[in-house]
């Protein structure tokens, strides 16, 4: 039995990869966040990119650069098809569900990710993505702070760069995403404790990875494996600076 123990607000994110022959001949592809208006504060857009150029690769890494000023996190994936086509999109009601069909979340950026400026997979690991198979899109979903004009930005917020291969890897990845969400009650001294846990009943695999997102009022996230009672620690994130 996997369970998952949070407190506060959080995205759980988890690592994993399934067994699917390893050479490697570099494919590099830039995508940009178009420029757009932010009409409110704390706005999310999205927008999908149309792996076009590429029938067929296997994705293993990421750089990305991000205007830390302009934005508070940044989310990425790849899917069958995006749930909207036009060049951006609010989506702040479909945060991290912004796909029909298959879909993949790759993972992302904020201003306490540790791996500041890429992400990557180990050796050996990578997912099948291209314009002639189920995952053809990449979608970029920017969380921006504030009101924002097109006319006052003079460079993309966002932008990424992914690197793929033209080989299989011997690994094949997936994320397993928790979120806790609902009202937080008032005059809580010691804080309010929110837990989500699930039962792991599929194939085995190999969790190599695991990082956590909190928004606002979250102040530490912590997640454990249970198995036969064991209580193993996964790992721990303490937000927004907060020591309480």
């Amino acid at each position: 039995m996997v369970k998952m123990i949070t407190k506060l607000f959080v995205y759980q994110f988890l690592c994993l990869v399934t067994f699917s022959i390893l050479e490697c001949h570099r494919l590099d592809t830039r995508l940009e966040m178009p420029i757009t208006d932010i009409e409110k504060t704390d706005e999310y857009i999205c927008s999908s990119f149309l792996l076009e150029d590429i029938e067929e690769g296997y994705y293993v890494s990421m750089n990305f650069t991000v205007d830390e000023t302009q934005i508070h996190h940044l989310s990425t994936g790849i899917c069958e098809e995006p749930l909207s086509h036009e060049k951006t999109w609010s989506c702040a009601k479909t945060q991290g569900a912004n796909c029909k069909g298959a879909a993949v979340n790759l993972g992302g950026w904020d201003q306490f990710t540790t791996d500041k400026g890429k992400i990557f997979f180990p050796e050996g690991l990578s997912i099948k993505v291209g314009s002639k198979t189920k995952l053809k899109y990449f979608i970029m979903e920017v969380h921006y702070r504030n009101i924002l004009k097109a006319s006052e930005q003079n460079k993309p917020s966002a932008a990424v760069t992914l690197r793929l291969t033209d080989k299989p890897s011997a690994l094949y990845y997936q994320m397993y995403q928790l979120t806790n969400s609902g009202y937080i009650p008032a005059n809580k001294p010691e804080g309010h404790f929110s837990e989500t846990a699930c039962e792991w009943t599929r194939p085995a695999v190999k969790l190599y990875k695991y990082s956590g997102h909190t928004h606002h009022h979250g102040v530490l996230a912590e997640a454990f494996l249970v198995r036969n009672k064991t209580w193993t620690f996964l790992g721990s994130l303490k937000s927004h600076m907060k020591t309480k």
